[in-house]
């Protein structure tokens, strides 16, 4: 009898929450399906990996490893997966998927699915493959925002929405309110009474602590000095908390008193001597050297100049910038006004872009129609197909059994084809969306950032410019995407040539919308 060779497999299951443990989507049950479906298809499984992480993660440890083990192992030509959703959930991990399956010999099986993926897969299969992950995505983000929605409304009635913090704890049957953790507590209410009397640092609060024997945890008798400046620093130790930047009343009890607390944020002011002021400035944090590659960090001088330069925060004592004298603020000022006005369009512009736009989405969705009617169709003869083997149910001629099972698998597709309906909708008006709100920051960004304050420029330079780099004075940038292709396109002798008096979208071929 000849021998049956088996090709090589991989699996990999996983879960994205404790929800999905508990409703049939557990690993367990992921492997005996996968394992299944191997035995039914001749797959030698060689390796497993397996995840428990959250949905909107990119780069998991696991997903990573299984990707590096198929790179490594070309005999292992088969990844076995229960579907696409167990799979990715971003659009990161998508495009890494179909990477591989397009750039090397591995087969994707998303089992459930129905779908396979590799070299030689039709690009229907990729678009289905990258609209169900899009799905995902957006189901994933949905799902995280009714999550901050209900830990925002708790918060606004008064109850912690987290985890309960160190000094507190919850009962078993009230999940809403804190209530307080006595040692805990105990170590809270010592460290603000010792360090409001002024004579104390940080450090000596924590020796003085640990003198008296009051410890923060019993594994950990001494906490970090982060850890007690953070304590030292929360309202929420006096009846207040904050959430999402929002100070709240609590119903909590709190550990210390309203003047405890004030009397240790004034410890904290006489203790700390006033700094040079560098990230809260306008355009601290924002650059970085252009010789060294250290942050470049500003500094006010006479309470009113204000200076940019290199900290020289490696090290290097050879660093050239430091020889030169520092950049004024409003020497920077005119360089990124420079870089924001090479991107400014006039409404003319704009106008002519947004129809140019519509008119290549008349001709994209000219192409996809006969996509459309198809999906239509499948809808159709799914509708009526289902309606026929009710009819074939009600005259005996199939069973109740097979009737539900059928209904269930039809209702499915149904379902997929509308879902796949939608997502051209909601594709088109979305393009639409983001080519607007890029045209209209790119008309107004310059007024703005000439009449705002420095959280708005700030919003500005990095909604627009990425990589700034200073040396000699000078500042380097690129431009963040689309605007690259505006400034591009807007240096082009071309471009006004492309727009005529009527607007007309008739120089496609210009530089500008080439690009």
């Amino acid at each position: 009898m000849e021998k049956i060779i088996k090709e090589k497999a991989i699996i990999y299951t996983r879960v994205s929450s404790k929800e999905q443990e508990t409703n049939g989507f557990s690993i367990p049950a992921q492997t005996k399906y996968l394992h299944e479906y191997a035995s039914n298809n001749n797959f030698e499984i060689v390796e497993s990996f397996s995840e428990s992480t959250s949905a909107k993660e990119s780069g998991r440890f696991e997903f990573e490893r299984m990707i590096k083990f198929l790179k490594k192992n070309k005999t292992v030509k088969n990844m076995l997966v229960e579907k696409n959703d167990r799979l990715l959930r971003n659009e990161t991990d998508c495009a890494k998927m179909i990477e591989l399956a397009k750039s090397t010999d591995i087969n994707i099986h998303l089992v459930k699915d129905g779908i396979i993926l590799n070299k030689s897969s039709k690009p229907d299969d990729f678009f289905m493959f990258t609209i169900q992950s899009a799905m995902s995505a957006r189901y994933s983000r949905n799902l995280s925002n009714e999550v901050k929605k209900g830990m925002r409304e708790k918060a606004e009635q008064g109850y912690w929405p987290n985890k309960p913090p160190y000094g507190y704890t919850k009962k078993y049957n009230d999940k809403n309110n804190l209530i307080i953790e006595e040692k805990e507590a105990e170590y809270v209410k010592t460290a603000y009474e010792l360090y409001a009397t002024g004579n104390h640092s940080l450090q000596s609060v924590l020796d003085e602590l640990y003198r008296r024997g009051i410890f923060y945890k019993p594994h950990k008798p001494k906490a970090e000095k982060n850890q007690l400046y953070k304590l030292l620093k929360n309202p929420l130790y006096k009846g207040l908390f904050k959430y999402d930047t929002v100070l709240y009343q609590g119903k909590h009890p709190a550990i210390v008193s309203h003047s405890l607390f004030e009397a240790v944020q004034k410890s904290f002011e006489r203790e700390n001597k006033p700094k040079l002021a560098s990230i809260n400035l306008l355009y601290g944090g924002l650059m970085r050297c252009g010789d060294c590659g250290c942050t470049i960090v500003g500094e006010i001088k006479k309470n009113k100049y204000i200076y940019y330069h290199c900290n020289f925060g490696k090290g290097k004592d050879n660093c050239s910038q430091s020889t030169l004298s520092w950049i004024k603020q409003k020497d920077i000022d005119e360089q990124i006004l420079g870089a924001i006005k090479k991107i400014q369009v006039t409404p003319e512009h704009k106008e002519w872009i947004i129809r140019a736009i519509k008119h290549i989405n008349e001709k994209q969705t000219n192409i996809s129609s006969d996509k459309l009617k198809t999906f239509h169709a499948e809808i159709e003869k799914n509708k009526n197909k289902l309606q026929q083997m009710y009819m074939d149910k009600l005259e005996g001629k199939i069973t109740e059994d097979f009737w539900l099972s059928m209904q269930n698998q039809i209702t499915e597709k149904i379902e997929k084809y509308k879902s796949l309906i939608n997502a051209y909708d909601r594709a088109e008006l979305k393009t639409m969306n983001e080519v607007t709100s890029t045209l209209e920051l790119s008309e107004t960004a310059y007024n703005k950032y000439l009449e705002g304050n420095d959280e708005i420029k700030r919003k500005i330079v990095n909604s627009i410019l990425s990589n700034l780099t200073l040396r000699d004075g000078k500042l380097s940038y690129t431009y963040k995407k689309p605007f690259d292709i505006l400034a591009k396109g807007l240096s082009c002798s071309k471009w006004w040539a492309a727009v005529d008096s009527n607007h007309r979208p008739h120089a496609y071929q210009a530089c500008a919308l080439t690009t």
